[in-house]
C-alpha cells in the first residue's frame, strides 16, 4: 500500500509541475505572439531550414525552434534564428518589449533593421 502510494504522489507532482510549466507559457502576450507571426510570415518561415513549433497553439511560443523566453515564460528576450533561410524583410519587433538579443545572420533578410525597443 505505501508504494502504490508513492508512486500515485510522484504521479500527481508530475502532472502538477508540468501543468505549472505549462501555464507560464501561456502568459506570453498577445502582442508578442503578433510580432512572432509576422515574423514568421514575413521571411518565409514554411521555408525555414527550421522552425519547429512556429505558428503553434498559443502558450507554446517559448518552445518554439529559436525563441528563448525569461525564465518565468512572460516575455521573449531572444531570438536564435542564424542561418535559418530566413528572406524578405524583418517586421516591426518593438512588441516584444523584452527582446534582448537578436541573432539572425547568415540569412537573405532585405530591408533595414527595425527598432528593437520596445520604448519606440
Amino acid at each position: 500500500m505505501g508504494m502504490c502510494r508513492a508512486i500515485a504522489i510522484s504521479i500527481a507532482l508530475a502532472f502538477c509541475c508540468a501543468f505549472a510549466a505549462e501555464s507560464a507559457m501561456a502568459a506570453i502576450p498577445a502582442g508578442e505572439r503578433a510580432v512572432l507571426d509576422a515574423l514568421y510570415k514575413q521571411t518565409q518561415g514554411p521555408g525555414w531550414t527550421k522552425n519547429t513549433g512556429w505558428t503553434g497553439a498559443a502558450g507554446t511560443e517559448c518552445t518554439w525552434y529559436g525563441v528563448i523566453c525569461d525564465s518565468d515564460g512572460t516575455h521573449v528576450v531572444a531570438l536564435y534564428l542564424s542561418g535559418d533561410n530566413l528572406r524578405g524583410p524583418l517586421p516591426a519587433l518593438g512588441g516584444l518589449s523584452q527582446l534582448q538579443l537578436l541573432y539572425a545572420g547568415q540569412n537573405a533578410i532585405t530591408g533595414s533593421i527595425p527598432v528593437l525597443s520596445g520604448n519606440s
